[in-house]
């Protein structure tokens, strides 16, 4: 039997910012309806992405990784973001 751990909400909402922070870094200068374009990424939801307004999943990362020719570790909250140190919900 797989039990699932509950992440708590301060830490989901801080690995979806890192995670879209990272990918807007990525573009650069870029717009994002160029950008998504570039990447076959609609710009509405590129604009999701990158505020942390919706979920990115894993297979979405090491999609854009790959196509951004970056490792997949680029979009992970490093182990020592001050969110982890933060009492649980």
């Amino acid at each position: 039997m797989i039990v699932f751990m509950k992440v708590p909400t301060r830490i989901q909402e801080r690995v979806n910012r890192y995670a879209g922070e990272q990918l807007k870094a990525l573009r650069g200068t870029m717009s994002r309806v160029d950008f998504g374009d570039s990447i076959g990424m609609k710009e509405s939801l590129m604009h999701k992405y990158e505020t942390g307004q919706t979920n990115i999943s894993v297979a979405t990362l090491a999609t854009l990784a790959r196509r951004l020719e970056v490792p997949l570790s680029v979009f992970i909250l490093p182990d020592d973001d001050t969110v982890f140190a933060e009492t649980e919900e």
